[in-house]
């Protein structure tokens, strides 16, 4: 896949396949991801980045941000 369209092609797809149900906590990814990542510039080099996209449905989200 690549790029935005991509990847919002095969989060449409998986959408089709799974149940959602809330509410969704996003923290625990969240401090994952920053722990990933902080133990990989760690151990390589400095000039890496990571980017972490969370996609929702939940328009409520929006409405909190």
């Amino acid at each position: 896949m690549e790029g935005i369209e991509g990847i919002m092609d095969a989060y449409a797809s998986a959408l089709r396949s799974v149940t959602l149900s809330g509410p969704t906590l996003f923290g625990p990814v969240i401090n994952l991801a920053a722990q990933m990542a902080a133990e990989s510039l760690s151990s390589y080099n400095s000039s890496k980045y990571y980017v972490l996209l969370i996609i929702t449905v939940r328009k409520q989200l929006i409405k909190m941000i």
